[in-house]
């Protein structure tokens, strides 16, 4: 190897110890800087409450290490030239340009072949005894230092000011994943509805047409008091449409169980079938009677079994009852054509009835399934409801009264031990009294009779808006207020826990005797 391919060598050597440093110095920063940006951005997010802790610390270090590999990379990649090497290999070790003059004049061939020699000679000799690693400083400047622990703070705190988010985003995500199983139901119930082969193609349009609209809005749903609403709303229309089909299907099991308690041999095949439940049949024995063929005592039979199911189908499908009470008048009327033709129009009210008891029942268990559907939601936002993590701090701060003492005991007793500061000093001096609230029970005699209104405005009677006694309120019918407050408080629970207060009020609620409690 001649002395200029060594002296080259010792550079190359020296350039990847010298990449490597600036790599890692390199790295530093764009760890900084892409945590830095991170953390800017994810306080963004933060107020939105759609960030999760997970994402929040995945973005951190996604940032961080993206931030370093792009500044390692490039400082690693960049094109470095020879003589721009030679130069900083001078500078680390203070070469005074001996490296660098050596490069140059290796290839110009004015300068004469020993001065070339004298000077490569020079520069391999200021090189011989340098390490790659001596001339390069791997220390940490202090202002790096300062940035990094800046930042972390920054993070560390954007931390802990997003615990409450991070919760939130939690609830929401769980919330969308409820609807969506929910948005995944609806479509199972569509997709059913609409390979039902014993609808028409009408039928299913209208029962489609609500299920459908309900499907595009709870898509659109951000919340899970959202998304209840749209199942309730969808569930309502179901229950309507099928409470037709409900109505006729009890009267005709109304007038199957009539005719059921006639004796068998007095029955026609209409009354056979229909007592035995099998309505179809029952329509088509109608469509199928031969009025001519009947004797006397039959005929008076049919005729009764008509009036029966008349009478049952009255109020559910009056078209029906009426077919059916004109075909039992026509054979009373011995007009047995009148009533034959009666009997075909019966047998064709008969089988459009059960066509809509079809219809009602699939409406009926698109209903049903849709209520399943908003149960699960609703316990789901009970669930994630802030009401349940109070009542448990409530029941962990009762716990200590002792063990089978209620919330309300522990309630009690807090108040008693903390009244309302009304301004007594212990010498008596400043003395005041407490507030009060009207207490209705407090007033002797008895409260019902307290309430009570008289019926006119004459003379010598109370007028609408007095009770009587009212004169003494003011001094028999005030009670403490720190001791009444714990009734109401109890109510409010007992209230908020049973369901019927919409869940957006609730939160509206515990705000505003949270500040009462005194």
């Amino acid at each position: 190897m001649s002395g200029y391919d060594l002296l080259i060598s010792r550079l190359k050597k020296w350039r990847l110890w010298y990449r490597l440093n600036q790599g890692v110095y390199w790295g530093l920063h764009g760890t900084l800087a892409g945590t830095l940006a991170s953390v800017i951005l994810t306080s963004f997010a933060i107020t939105t409450n759609n960030l999760l802790a997970s994402s929040y610390l995945f973005l951190l270090l996604s940032a961080g290490l993206a931030g370093m590999t792009i500044a390692s990379l490039f400082a690693f990649l960049r094109p470095l030239s020879l003589w721009k090497m030679a130069r900083l290999y001078e500078g680390s070790f203070n070469l005074k340009e001996r490296i660098s003059t050596a490069i140059e004049l290796h290839t110009d061939e004015l300068i004469s072949e020993s001065w070339r020699e004298m000077q490569l000679s020079d520069a391999l000799k200021a090189s011989a005894q340098l390490s790659p690693r001596a001339g390069l400083d791997w220390r940490v400047p202090r202002i790096e230092i300062i940035a990094a622990l800046m930042i972390l703070a920054i993070a560390v705190g954007a931390w802990f000011y997003g615990q409450g988010s991070f919760a939130q985003a939690e609830i929401n995500l769980q919330n969308q994943e409820l609807i969506e199983a929910q948005v995944g139901e609806l479509e199972e119930i569509i997709s059913k509805m609409e390979n039902d082969d014993q609808l028409s193609a009408e039928e299913i349009a209208k029962l489609l047409a609500p299920l459908q609209a309900s499907l595009e809005e709870l898509k659109q749903a951000d919340t899970l008091e959202e998304a209840v609403s749209v199942l309730s709303e969808a569930q309502r229309a179901m229950d309507e449409m099928s409470e037709p089909g409900k109505r006729a299907s009890q009267s005709l099991q109304e007038a199957e169980k009539s005719l059921a308690e006639a004796e068998d041999g007095s029955r026609s095949p209409f009354g056979e079938e229909l007592s035995e439940g099998n309505f179809s049949e029952a329509a088509q024995s109608l469509d199928e009677m031969d009025l001519g063929a009947l004797n006397e005592e039959a005929l008076e039979s049919l005729a009764k079994e008509l009036e029966q199911a008349a009478e049952a189908l009255q109020n559910a499908s009056p078209e029906l009852a009426e077919q059916l009470q004109k075909a039992a008048q026509e054979i009373q009327n011995d007009d047995l054509q009148a009533a034959q033709q009666a009997l075909e129009g019966a047998s064709e009210e008969m089988l459009e009835v059960l066509q809509n008891m079809e219809f009602s029942e699939a409406s009926a268990q698109s209903a049903e399934a849709l209520g399943t559907s908003k149960e699960e939601l609703l316990e789901a936002a009970n669930a994630a409801s802030p009401l349940e993590n109070a009542q448990q701090a409530e029941g962990q701060n009762a716990s200590g009264a002792g063990e089978g003492e209620s919330v309300e005991d522990a309630s009690k007793e807090e108040v008693g031990l903390n009244p309302i500061d009304q301004g007594n000093s212990p010498d008596g001096g400043g003395e005041s009294e407490y507030d009060s609230v009207y207490a209705p029970e407090r007033l002797g005699g008895d409260p019902a009779s307290a309430s009570e209104l008289t019926p006119s405005g004459e003379v010598g009677e109370n007028m609408l808006g007095e009770t009587p006694g009212s004169s003494e309120r003011a001094e028999q019918s005030f009670v403490p207020y720190y001791e009444v407050f714990p009734e109401y408080e109890a109510s409010v629970r007992q209230s908020l826990q049973s369901g019927t207060i919409p869940l957006a009020l609730r939160p509206l609620i515990r705000d505003y005797f949270s500040s009462l409690a005194p």
